[in-house]
């Protein structure tokens, strides 16, 4: 049975960021991880859900979020990235 690597759940963290990004109008880039943490595995065909609290300080973006599986804590973690603003 394949499960979804971490790379890949992260990938959806980021694509989540970026979205509240344009929202703010900020543009990030140099993501990275400062925490994370998966608990339970997760396949290709399942239904999850990503909640991401953001919050920005001095041009950073950090990003603690929340995967859930079945309303189970499947993973965790921070993500962090720099900010600028869009011209």
């Amino acid at each position: 049975q394949p499960i979804l690597p971490g790379i890949a759940l992260i990938s959806v963290v980021k694509k989540g960021a970026r979205y509240f990004g344009e929202k703010q109008k900020l543009n990030f880039h140099h993501f990275g991880i400062r925490k994370a943490r998966f608990t339970l595995p997760i396949r290709p065909e399942d239904t999850f859900e990503v909640s991401l609290l953001c919050r920005i300080s001095e041009g950073k973006l950090v990003a603690t979020f929340k995967i859930l599986l079945e309303g189970e804590m499947a993973g965790n973690g921070i993500l962090e990235a720099s900010a600028r603003s869009e011209s």
